[in-house]
């Protein structure tokens, strides 16, 4: 039931993907300051319960890992050069 709420949350306008591991759903958005106020409200909307919400900015090993599927040569799964 969790998963289909959180799976509308792909309709909307400003949301590129939503991805859930466990209980938490990491949404990407092309513009997180415009986004955040439709997507909290889509949230409550949905009924979905949340205790934290986060902005960040990607890494390059984040735009690489979405592009290839894996980390870059040299970092771990947290994007720590290592």
């Amino acid at each position: 039931m969790e998963a289909e709420k959180a799976q509308r949350l792909e309709g909307l306008a400003s949301v590129n993907e939503v991805r859930r591991d466990g209980r938490q759903i990491s949404i990407y958005v092309p513009s997180s300051s415009a986004a955040v106020s439709v997507i909290v409200r889509a949230l409550d909307e949905a009924d979905l319960t949340f205790g934290d919400v986060r902005l960040s900015q990607p890494t390059l090993d984040d735009v690489f890992l979405r592009a290839t599927g894996h980390h870059m040569e040299g970092t771990t799964a947290d994007g720590a050069t290592g």
